[in-house]
Order: structure tokens, then sequence, then C-alpha cells
């Protein structure tokens, strides 16, 4: 084959294989293979992060209302405490008033004895007889005198009575003790068994956790100078607690001037009746009332006159002076504390639950679908770049109440109940003299003490990210963008 022949056999194949369009269907059908894994990688990826989200936010919510359920249910005890101390201070001073009201009754009896009324002074000395009964019979057991409950040991008030209101001040003390952590508890329980890595409540329970905790929390602190986080590291002073306080002078405790037993003024103690709820309180009255016609009704001869029973209730205060004074501090009730301000009631009523859910692969075996493309950012401080930005777990917030739900705030009506609310109402942050930023410092040690009893971590190092990347978002939240946090 000549030259010629041989150049123009080559141009014709060639010519041949430009023009061919086979196989060209099978390139593009690649190529948009391609786009749609990678849009599907995109859709499943960003539904899991959704799904995540969404999950983590139901943990959150159920985490905050069960430990506001735990402060109601705390609430509620400790009022039906203030019930018990209520009656038995009750019970007790009606006996001595009705006591005391027989005796202005015999004496009333006595007054009207006329030698042409043999029949008056007959009834007034029965009932003299009966009065004696009675004072070295009951009234001695209950006061351990004769004299009106004067100069004597106390009695049964003070052996038996005194040592009820003991166990019960002594369950309340417990109660408010207890119920921070109790909360708290409940709310890290309910939170890692439905699937957060870690959960924090603001605010904090009472104390200082040890080892390993505060290690964790100096390395997060380093972590966050690391990625140019540094600064001042602050709290907000709060601790979490219940609403309740003792009236003053009680065990040294601050509180209001006022209170059952007062030791520096015991008659001032008689007008507590109406202050702390007992005579304004319709549950009470009605119970008095029982009780003292009961009595009346059990009663014999003169103690079950009117007249008597009139003089009797009249003579309680009296007898509840006299009740108190043996009872000591033990018998005082909790009050329910006077709030500075709306923000401050607030935010003692109220619980923030952080919840952190953990998932290290997103920036593992899911981001290295994408490493095809190459990175278009970079930072002045490099650590941010390989640190910083890497979130390899989802933050959400919730926050609970306990609410009052049977009109003004009663100590001795059990009447609060559990409801949602929203992080932040308009000022609330402002004026209860903290910020986000503060309240995430005092959660993370109980973040960390969740994250080592839990099993949904994935990875320390990971989550170090995510702890430095709430910090930094915790501190652009200001009291002006605060407010616009519902979740």
């Amino acid at each position: 084959m000549n030259a010629e022949r041989l150049k123009a056999v080559v141009e014709q194949r060639f010519q041949r294989f430009h023009s061919n369009e086979s196989g060209a269907v099978l390139l593009l059908s690649m190529a948009a293979i391609l786009i749609i894994m990678m849009m599907a990688w995109v859709i499943i990826d960003a539904g899991q992060g959704a799904r995540d989200k969404v999950e983590l936010q139901a943990q959150a919510d159920t985490a905050a209302y069960s430990q506001a359920s735990v402060r109601a249910r705390a609430m509620n005890m400790i009022a039906y405490s203030n019930v018990s101390k209520r009656s038995i201070v009750g019970i007790i001073s009606m006996y001595m008033g009705m006591y005391y009201g027989y005796t202005l009754w015999v004496a009333w009896r006595w007054s009207k004895c006329k030698w042409y009324r043999p029949d008056i002074c007959i009834d007034a000395a029965i009932n003299s007889a009966m009065l004696l009964v009675e004072t070295f019979g009951d009234f001695r057991q209950v006061t351990g005198s004769i004299f009106f409950g004067l100069f004597g040991s106390g009695g049964s008030t003070k052996r038996f009575h005194r040592e009820d209101m003991k166990a019960i001040d002594n369950y309340q003390q417990y109660m408010m003790a207890l119920t921070p952590w109790w909360g708290y508890s409940e709310a890290a329980v309910r939170g890692l068994r439905t699937g957060a890595s870690a959960i924090g409540t603001f605010p904090a329970p009472a104390g200082r956790l040890r080892a390993p905790i505060n290690n964790l929390v100096s390395t997060l602190r380093g972590a966050m100078g690391s990625v140019g986080l540094g600064g001042f590291f602050s709290g907000s002073g709060r601790e979490d607690r219940l609403p309740w306080i003792r009236p003053w002078g009680v065990s040294g405790q601050s509180g209001r001037r006022d209170g059952w037993g007062n030791p520096f003024w015991p008659f001032g103690s008689r007008w507590d009746l109406v202050k702390d709820g007992m005579y304004r309180d319709a549950a009470y009255m009605a119970e008095h009332l029982a009780n003292s016609y009961q009595h009346k009704r059990r009663s014999s001869m003169g103690a079950a006159t009117w007249r008597a029973y009139g003089y009797g209730m009249a003579s309680f205060p009296l007898g509840y002076l006299w009740t108190t004074s043996q009872m000591g501090r033990w018998v005082t009730p909790l009050v329910l504390e006077n709030a500075s301000s709306a923000a401050d009631w607030q935010t003692t009523t109220s619980n923030m639950v952080f919840a952190y859910g953990n998932r290290p692969e997103r920036f593992g075996e899911e981001r290295n679908k994408y490493s095809n493309f190459t990175k278009d950012y970079s930072h002045q401080l490099g650590a941010l770049d390989e640190f910083g930005y890497k979130n390899a777990g989802d933050w959400s917030m919730a926050r609970a109440e306990i609410s009052y739900q049977d009109g003004d705030t009663n100590p001795f009506r059990p009447s609060w109940t559990a409801r949602m609310r929203p992080v932040a109402l308009p000022s609330e942050w402002q004026n209860a003299g903290f910020d986000m930023n503060q309240a995430y410092h005092d959660v993370i040690p109980f973040l960390g003490l969740t994250g080592l009893i839990g099993s949904n971590f994935g990875g320390i190092t990971s989550a170090m990210a995510d702890f430095a990347n709430m910090e930094r978002q915790t501190r652009s939240f200001g009291h002006s963008t605060i407010e616009g946090i519902a979740k």
C-alpha cells in the first residue's frame, strides 16, 4: 500500500470515529449518576441532621419537663407538710382554747350563783368538779402542769407532738436540700435514656464536682484559648433552689420578720394566723370549725353549752400562743419568699436544660464523601480550620417552670404543677443580672458529668470542639438578641 493510499485510509477512519455518536449517552448517564449521587448524599445527610436536631429538641423538652415535675412535686409535698404542722398546732391550740373557755364558763357560772338560785350554785359546783377532773387528767397530760399550762414540763405536747414537728421539719429541710439534685438527676436520666449525649440544667445544683470533671473543665478552657476564645470565664452565681424560706429568727436563716413562735416577740405570732394563711384559708377554717364542733359534741355538762363553746373559740389565740411556745422553732412553717423582681422569681421557679447530642461520624465518614471538593475557606487562626468549625454534634435548649394553679400562692395549699415555657422572655435575663454565656459556664461541669455517666458519647475530641463552639455562640447572645429564643 503506497503512502497516498495509507493516508486516505487513516483519514477515513478518523472521520468515521469523529462522527460516531455511540456511547455518548453512557457518558451523560455517568455524569448524571454522579450528580444524583451527590444530591442524594446531601439530602440524606441533611435529613439525618434535621432528624437528629428534632430528636435532640424532644430530649431537651423531656428533660426540662421532668425536672419541673419533680420540683412541682417537692413544692406540693412541702405545702402538705405545712398543712400537717398547721393541723397539729390547730388541734392542740383548739384543745387549750376550749379548756380556757370552759374555765371562763365555770367562772361565769359561779358569778350567777345566788342564795335564791341553788340550782345554779349546784351546777357551778358540779362543773367545777368536772373541771378539776379535766385539769388533773387530759390537761395535765397535755401540758405537764395544772396552772393553765404554766410552769410545767410541756407534757405530751413536748414529748410527742414536738417530736412529730421535728420529724416534719426535718422532712421539709431534706426536701429543700434534695430537690435540686433530684430534679437534675431526673432530667439527666430522661435525657440520656432518650438519646442525648450530655444534659446540663440551669440553675445548677449547689455543690462542687470533683475530678475528673474539674480536669474536663480545665481542658475545655484550654481548648477555648486555642481557638481565640480567651477572656473572662464567669458564672451566673445562681444555684438551683426552691422558693421557700424560713421566717426570721429561726435557725439563723433570713426571711420575713414574723413566724410562728418568734422567740423575740411571741405575741406577734398570733397575727401570723392571718398573715401565713391559717385564718384566710377556707380549708383550714373548715377543719378548725369541724374539730372544735366535734369537741363540743363529745363534751358534757357545761362544756357542751354554746356559751362555753364561744368562750373556747375566743380563747383559741391564747391556746395558740401556748402551743407554739412549747413546740419551739420546729413549728415554724416554710413560707414563699418575696422575690426582688419578676425576673428573679422566674429564675427561681424555672429550669433550663442544655442538651448535647454527639455524632462524630458527621465530620468523619460522612464528611469524607465530599472530599473531592477543595476547601475554599481559611482562617487567620489555623486552629479554627481544623478544630473550631468541625461541629460533630447538635445543641438544644428547653425551659420549664413550676406554676401555681389556684389563685394567689398559698404556703398551705399544694397546687403546683409543671409546664413548658420559652427560654427567654422580654428583658428577663437582663433584669435577672446574668446572660446566656454565664449560664452555659454553670452547666459545663454537669454536662461533663452526664457525658461520663452515659453511653451516648462517640468522641471526646469532637465534643470539645462542639463545647468550644457553644462558647462562641453563647457569647453572641446579648440581652437584645436572646429574647428571640423560644427553644
